[in-house]
Order: C-alpha cells, then sequence, then structure tokens
C-alpha cells in the first residue's frame, strides 16, 4: 500500500501493478464508498484490513479496498461522540504530522486478529472483538497530543501493554490490558 494527496494505492502483483483503492465511488448496499485517505493503517498480520480517516469518518475495509464502511463504534469514542472534529487544520511545524487528528496511530495484534489499538486527539482506546472499542487513556484527563502507539504483546502473556507517546512531551504506558475474552 502507498498513499499520499489523499489517494491510497494498493500493489496488485509482482511486477509492480497498482490499483487506486481510495478515492472508491459508493454501492448501494455493498460500499459506502471513500472520498480520500487523509491517513491510512493496515494490518501487518492481515493486509485485506485496512482502516482510513476520510473526510472526518473513519472508514474500515476488510477486503483490501475493495469495498469500505464506517467504523461508528471506533469513530464516536475516537472523537468523544462528535466532542471533537475530524482535524482541527492545525499543522504547527507545517511538517504534515497532523497530531491533532481524531485517528494518529494504530497498533495490530500478532495473534488475535480482532485486537486492535487505536491513539488520536482524544486518547488511546482498544477493541478485543474486532468491533467494540473501549477507551483506554482520556485526553481531557491526561491533556497532551498522542502522536504513536507501540503495543507490547510479548512482555507479558497474561495481558497487554500498550505505550502512547505524546508530541512534544513523553511517553505513557498503560499495563494491564486484558486482551482476550473472559468467558
Amino acid at each position: 500500500y502507498a498513499g499520499g494527496n489523499g489517494e491510497l494505492w494498493k500493489l496488485t502483483d509482482s511486477i509492480g501493478n497498482w490499483n487506486r483503492i481510495v478515492p472508491a465511488l459508493a454501492i448501494p448496499r455493498v460500499s459506502v464508498g471513500a472520498k480520500e485517505a487523509m491517513r491510512f493503517f493496515v494490518s501487518p498480520y492481515q493486509p485485506n484490513l485496512i482502516y482510513i480517516l476520510d473526510n472526518g469518518s473513519v472508514k474500515r475495509s476488510d477486503d483490501g479496498g475493495q469495498t469500505w464502511k464506517f467504523d461508528p463504534n471506533l469513530e464516536t469514542q475516537l472523537s468523544w461522540k462528535g466532542a471533537i472534529k475530524a482535524s482541527s487544520g492545525d499543522d504547527p511545524g507545517a511538517l504534515g504530522e497532523h497530531f491533532d487528528l481524531i485517528l494518529t496511530d494504530m497498533q495490530f495484534d500478532p495473534n488475535n486478529a480482532n485486537v486492535r489499538f487505536a491513539v488520536g486527539a482524544g486518547g488511546a482506546f482498544v477493541t478485543i472483538d474486532g468491533a467494540t472499542w473501549t477507551r483506554l487513556l482520556h485526553t481531557k484527563a491526561l491533556p497532551g497530543r498522542p502522536s504513536s502507539c507501540y503495543y507490547d504483546w510479548i512482555s507479558d502473556s497474561s495481558s497487554a501493554t500498550l505505550y502512547v507517546a505524546f508530541a512534544g512531551r513523553s511517553l505513557v504506558k498503560i499495563t494491564g490490558i486484558q486482551v482476550s475474552q473472559i468467558f
């Protein structure tokens, strides 16, 4: 995958042919389409799983960009139920970092396809079922701009640790995250 200028491209074969998957037209009852990929995240363990930030909406493709659907639960968490805009347009260093976006980084679990982490202007979030997102860190309680994260799935087999970096500040370690469903 490669992206820029709002477009997202996918390498389709070993001889270097690329297919543009964003923008993508909506297909009634099949795909909501995608206008632009402000940011994109691909699972390195499931290469057909893609998340994009598209004009303020979080969208997901489970089939390598052939179809797109909204991810309303993740978007609700990231935006504090709409209280945070997708982007304020703030890029003080003019470096294209855009740490003000509601989605700035994601991490994926290599052993459990449903475990995913997301960070953005509103904090840090986790899903253990691939659909229901829960807040781990709230930026109103711990002010800052989460810029990136690292998921440590190796150190402790009973729970996970997420490290969240804050732009221009520090690193926060969140421990004891349950990444398996208890039945």
